[in-house]
């Protein structure tokens, strides 16, 4: 009789502790799913990660699965300003971006990362920083393109896009990596990205593949980084000269009157 029950509650015992590993198990697994979407939403959030984390494909990414633009709040200090565009407009040829000012003797920074959407047929996702085609004779390497490149404009340089007065962010991070180039900024003016394709109709951030030649496999859509540091000698200058000139124009104290 005893052993009975005490087998009867050893079972017991065990299927308790087998539907507390199952919960266990699935709420691990969903923390997990959860953390996993959330990556980008955390980064936006500290907005202190690198370029590259913005860009990894997640088909999960709530802000991937929308496919719409996004612009974090920045980081913004008197020396320098930071900010992120998710998912940069690619369905026309010129963006801009008012609220990203430039201001005279800042030097400008700019890197991205990921991939576009930009139709037709096959493999149709590319590089929004290096896109390539597939060659005719590959065993002649990669053949670069002369469209699907993310730009920027800038004023009194020398273009390297088919769009007058626009660069392509590809030339600008060579430059800087290569050849520790500064862009220097001479006159009051805001950010303008562009993007070179001969038809935006088809354009975005949709239907997710490798592209030609991988170029997009494990890369999701595209982000670009500006990075503004500013002038401090000149921000004081100018505060100690408006200082002055407010004590030269004040009335002087009579007191006698």
């Amino acid at each position: 009789m005893f052993q009975t029950k005490w087998f009867f509650a050893g079972i017991t015992t065990c299927l308790l502790i087998l539907t507390f590993s199952v919960m266990n198990y699935r709420a691990i697994s969903n923390t997990s799913e959860i953390n996993s979407i959330s990556t980008r939403a955390a980064a936006i959030t500290q907005n202190d990660k690198k370029i590259e984390d913005y860009c990894g494909y997640n088909p999960n990414d709530e802000i991937f699965k929308k496919g719409d633009e996004v612009i974090p709040p920045p980081k913004l200090s008197a020396a320098m300003d930071k900010w992120i565009i998710l998912l940069p407009n690619v369905k026309q040829q010129k963006t801009e971006y008012k609220q990203i000012r430039f201001r005279p003797n800042d030097t400008v920074t700019v890197n991205a990362c990921g991939c576009v959407q930009t139709g037709g047929k096959g493999q149709t996702w590319k590089s929004y920083v290096d896109p390539v085609e597939t060659p005719k004779f590959p065993e002649f390497g990669y053949k670069p393109t002369s469209l699907y490149h993310g730009l920027m404009r800038i004023s009194d340089f020398q273009g390297s896009s088919s769009i007058p007065g626009f660069v392509r962010i590809r030339d600008l991070m060579y430059q800087q990596n290569r050849n520790n180039f500064q862009l220097h900024i001479s006159e009051n003016s805001y950010l303008v990205l562009g993007y070179e394709d001969d038809d935006y109709s088809d354009n975005g951030y949709h239907d997710h593949d490798n592209g030609n030649e991988n170029q997009c496999q494990f890369t999701g859509g595209a982000a670009v980084e500006i990075i503004i540091k500013h002038d401090i000698s000149k921000i004081i200058t100018n505060k100690n000269a408006d200082s002055k000139d407010k004590i030269i124009k004040q009335k002087p104290n009579n007191s006698n009157n």
